[in-house]
């Protein structure tokens, strides 16, 4: 009844007021697609006026803004350990990899095939939202002192973050994002966007919300890939310190089951379908308030 009534309300308002914050996680991103599919069902998806993602969030976002739900699960229930952890081909480009101090153990090459899926159909003048990328940034440390801060991390003090609109931009550019942002640490090699060399969205901001808010948008649907805990937590009031949230009514969900560190880097058919499950049944138990 309750979800009846939630379809009824978000039905009666067109207005797309809503944005949808999709965090990192490797992996664990099949649980995003479980709540897609719940917003769908109560028809909050229509009210989506923007999406902010770091690393697999980012990917995620893609086949959100452009109604994809059914290739998203194609996608995803394809995916096969190999496909997220391609091993680097010979000593050749390992060489070459170190020569370049971007070392790492993985290439990119079949998450490419991920993304070229999503952009099969790209139409971006017909995009209903804004997306946004989150990429952290390597900070120019000639021109930025150490802090004095004592709360310093060394990740703050060599990266920062920074966001991409992606809606006009090309298949090639937006493949190169996306890229970027999911180049995590030593597992993927890193990337040069505009001259600047760049990894993972997540290590800096993985809750990325700024672009959301700077937006001017009230209500912000935060899908987390980690349990609503201390560490989680910590991460997400650094993603909102500094920003005006006084008058922002956020709608979190939490993963209800422990999804841990090392399910980032596990994926099959099974896990998949079970997180995407969890996702589904976490959004209907958790975001009974968005519709009002």
């Amino acid at each position: 009844m309750e979800s009846t009534i939630l379809l009824m309300q978000t039905r009666n308002k067109q207005k797309r007021d809503i944005g949808l914050v999709l965090c990192g996680g490797g992996a664990k991103g099949a649980y995003q697609i479980g709540v897609w599919k719940y917003l769908k069902e109560v028809g909050v998806d229509q009210r989506i006026a923007a999406i902010s993602g770091a690393s697999i969030g980012a990917l995620n976002s893609l086949l959100i803004a452009q109604d994809e739900y059914d290739k998203a699960v194609l996608l995803w229930k394809s995916l096969r350990q190999g496909d997220l952890f391609a091993s680097a081909s010979d000593w050749k480009e390992i060489r070459q990899l170190l020569l370049q101090r971007n070392f790492s153990f993985f290439t990119q090459d079949r998450i490419s095939y991920f993304i070229d899926s999503g952009l099969a159909c790209w139409k971006p003048n017909a995009l209903p939202m804004d997306l946004y990328v989150g990429l952290s940034i390597e900070k120019d440390l000639s021109l930025d002192p150490l802090s004095s801060d004592t709360k310093f991390r060394a990740r703050e003090l060599l990266f920062e973050s920074e966001f991409y609109k992606i809606n006009s931009l090309d298949k090639e550019d937006i493949t190169n994002l996306l890229l970027a942002s999911s180049a995590i640490p030593g597992i993927y090699p890193s990337h040069t966007i505009e001259g600047k060399k760049t990894v993972d969205g997540g290590v800096i901001d993985n809750s990325p919300v700024r672009p959301l808010i700077e937006q001017g948008l009230k209500k912000i649907l935060v899908v987390h890939l980690n349990e609503d805990g201390p560490d989680e937590k910590m991460k997400w009031e650094k993603s909102i310190a500094g920003l005006d949230v006084e008058d922002v009514i956020f709608y979190p969900v939490y993963p209800s089951e422990p999804i841990s560190f090392f399910d980032t880097f596990v994926v099959n058919k099974v896990l998949t379908m079970g997180r995407m499950d969890l996702g589904y049944e976490d959004a209907k138990n958790q975001l009974s308030k968005l519709g009002e």
